[in-house]
């Protein structure tokens, strides 16, 4: 049987404690890139950063919550 390597997804914060506890060590100079891998190349764990915009997923969830509320249904798709 192949051993498929494990992925484990973490929300973190630089700085943050658990980075310690885990053995994390990101390259601060690549997290604000958009290179893939942010992790150190000493760091025992693989870390690949990922580009997220919060706010637009909030204000999509609270649109389709009010439109649901409205009874016009859930907009998957809807540009807010």
């Amino acid at each position: 049987m192949k051993k498929v390597p494990q992925t484990k997804v973490f929300v973190l914060k630089p700085g943050e404690t658990v980075q310690k506890l885990i053995g994390l060590s990101l390259d601060p100079s690549l997290n604000d890139t958009t290179v893939a891998i942010i992790s150190r190349k000493d760091s025992p764990l693989t870390v690949r950063g990922m580009k997220t915009n919060e706010e637009l997923m909030i204000a999509r969830h609270t649109y389709n919550l009010i439109c649901e509320q409205r009874g016009e249904g859930k907009k998957q798709n809807s540009k807010v």
